[in-house]
C-alpha cells in the first residue's frame, strides 16, 4: 500500500489528528513560494511583511546564505544596520557564492564608521569575486577615505 491509499489508512487509524496534519502539511508554505512571495514585497516597498516571509524562510533554511542576505538587504532598508550587518555575515559564513554580502556588509561597515573590518570585509570579497565591479569601487573608496584621515 503506497500514495494516496496508505494516508487514508492512516487517517481512519488515527481519526482526526492524522487529518489535521495532514491537512496543515498540504496548506504550509514551501520555502520557495514564500521567498518568492517576501521578495515581491519587498520590491513592492513593504518591508515589514518581506522580513516577516524571510523569516518564516529562515526557519526552514536556517543555513541558507541567500535568505539570510535577503533579511540583511530587507533590515538596511528599514534603516537597521546594525542587524542587517549580523545577516550579511550570517551570509558569509555559510560561504555566500555570490558577492553582494560582501559588498553591503562593506557599506554597512563603513556607515557604522567600522573601517577597519569595512577593508577587511571588501578584501575577502575580492579573493572570492576578484573582478567585481563595485566590490573594487568599494575597494578604492575605502583606501582613498583611510588616506584622508589624519
Amino acid at each position: 500500500m503506497s500514495g494516496p491509499a496508505l494516508l487514508s489508512c492512516l487517517v481512519l487509524k488515527l481519526g482526526p489528528l492524522a487529518l489535521a496534519l495532514s491537512l496543515q502539511t498540504a496548506t504550509t508554505p514551501a520555502p520557495a513560494k514564500t521567498v518568492a512571495e517576501a521578495r515581491a514585497l519587498a520590491f513592492e516597498g513593504h518591508y515589514k511583511e518581506a522580513l516577516t516571509g524571510f523569516r518564516q524562510a529562515l526557519a526552514f533554511d536556517p543555513d541558507d546564505a541567500l535568505i539570510n542576505y535577503y533579511v540583511g538587504i530587507t533590515l538596511l532598508k528599514m534603516e537597521e544596520p546594525r542587524t542587517a550587518r549580523l545577516y550579511f555575515r550570517r551570509s558569509i559564513d555559510l560561504k555566500a557564492d555570490f558577492p553582494e554580502p560582501y559588498l553591503w556588509l562593506g557599506r554597512v561597515e563603513d556607515q557604522l564608521s567600522e573601517f577597519e573590518s569595512a577593508q577587511l570585509v571588501v578584501r575577502h570579497g575580492l579573493t572570492k569575486f576578484p573582478r567585481h565591479e563595485e566590490l573594487l569601487s568599494l575597494r578604492d573608496f575605502l583606501k582613498e577615505s583611510d588616506s584622508k584621515v589624519p
